[in-house]
């Protein structure tokens, strides 16, 4: 089956072929399929002669400027040198045409209503002139084009390889900034509680194995960005579990895709700002599906930084918005935050896909 479907896949260099050639075949012979030889005197060798010679010159014209003249003298804006280059050509094949035109219609006419005549020379020579800047016409706008297409192409792809750069980049910074949060917190319970430090360290290992695994692609499954935030969950609840309130919201639906790690910074910040190891605290964190939208709400607990408190470097905020604007360059998505009357929200809404 694979070798029989193979057999129908026109290669490009197949498909170029058959672009190129049908249109002139179809030229030369539409011609000899509506012309009425009854009313025509012309032996039709000689109109056969003159239909190809003409045609020929056509290809020869559209071709010179296809591949020659239009990348050299046209893109690069030589107009007058390729206006020249093609009335240099014109003139002496419109003469060349001339001796052929008198050689065939000597001593032949048309046959119009009974009455006979041969029409004029230059009339003739006039409408190919008007064929000849016809084919001129369509290889300029054909090449050009391709060139804007080309160029179009080849700046996508350096966006994209910018955006893959910016990514990678900005994952380099992720990974250290999100260990170095999760190790503070491990290191703060090998003393006071050894087998929870232990439990900590195999839950790190599952997180750090979804960033270095996952946080490179595009989009993830939903469901696995909510395995990572609930893995998350758990490895700060060891440690707040006496006095910190978590409550969790996740939806049904969870055949999404997301980028990944959008949610976590978010999720990091109500940790680190929302918690107080004296005073009972409390973090709600949601996701919810809201007229195609996706939207994740974290609220916690509101205490003021004091002066002398200096923790929040803000690096992976700032990352956040980063990312943001990469994935969605149209600015695609709201994202607020900020301190209401007695807690303080973050939310980040993506348009849903």
């Amino acid at each position: 089956m694979c070798r029989e479907d193979q057999q129908f896949n026109f290669s490009p260099s197949w498909r170029k072929f058959i672009f190129h050639f049908l249109p002139w075949l179809i030229l030369l012979i539409s011609p000899l399929l509506w012309i009425d030889w009854r009313h025509t005197h012309i032996p039709w060798q000689k109109f056969l002669f003159k239909h190809t010679l003409n045609l020929g010159f056509n290809l020869l014209v559209f071709y010179l400027n296809y591949y020659v003249w239009v990348g050299q003298l046209l893109i690069k804006r030589k107009y007058l040198a390729f206006i020249g280059r093609n009335l240099a050509f014109f003139v002496p094949m419109l003469g060349v045409l001339y001796l052929c035109y008198s050689h065939i219609l000597s001593g032949h006419f048309l046959v119009d209503q009974g009455h006979s005549y041969r029409p004029p020379i230059f009339l003739i020579l006039f409408g190919d002139s008007l064929a000849f800047s016809l084919s001129v016409g369509i290889a300029s706008v054909i090449r050009v084009t391709q060139r804007l297409q080309t160029e179009k192409e080849r700046y996508q792809e350096m966006e994209t390889e910018h955006l893959k750069s910016e990514l990678m980049y900005l994952k380099y910074q992720l990974q250290p900034h999100f260990f170095f949060n999760t190790l503070n917190n491990i290191y703060a319970l090998i003393d006071l509680a050894p087998k929870m430090a232990q439990e900590n360290v195999l839950r790190l290992s599952r997180l750090m194995r979804y960033i270095l695994y996952h946080s490179d692609e595009m989009a993830v499954p939903l469901a696995d960005e909510i395995q990572f935030l609930q893995n998350y969950v758990e490895l700060m609840r060891l440690r707040y579990a006496q006095h910190v309130q978590i409550d969790m919201e996740f939806p049904k639906e969870q055949g999404l895709q997301v980028p990944p790690l959008l949610f976590i910074p978010l999720l990091e910040n109500a940790f680190k700002h929302g918690v107080d190891a004296r005073q009972p605290s409390f973090i709600q964190l949601s996701l919810r599906l809201e007229e195609g939208w996706l939207c994740f709400e974290v609220k916690n607990s509101l205490f003021p930084k004091t002066e002398s408190d200096k923790s929040g470097s803000g690096i992976g905020l700032e990352n956040l918005c980063k990312r943001l604007e990469l994935f969605y360059p149209e600015q695609d998505y709201q994202f607020e935050q900020g301190a209401q009357s007695d807690y303080f929200l973050a939310r980040l809404c993506l348009p849903k896909y």
